[in-house]
């Protein structure tokens, strides 16, 4: 499964970050396909085919874990 470290990115600010990860999910889903990779460590990998489910994950300090799962509807 392809993974991208958000947080790498746009940095790790708790408040925000499940909203900020929402929103790249659902652009994802809007281009069909998910954003290249940024590390060169191998965790991170090209996506092969298209993108059509999305999950945005947030980890709380305390007590402030999250997931959504995006779909496209067509």
């Amino acid at each position: 499964m392809p993974v991208r470290a958000t947080g790498s990115y746009v940095g790790h600010a708790f408040e925000p970050q499940f909203v900020l990860n929402i929103a790249l999910a659902t652009l994802a889903l809007g281009h069909q396909k998910l954003f290249s990779p940024g590390d060169s460590s191998g965790v991170e990998r090209e996506m092969a085919g298209l993108c059509r489910a999305d999950r945005g994950h947030v980890v709380g300090h305390w007590r402030g874990e999250g997931m959504a799962l995006v779909d496209a509807v067509r």
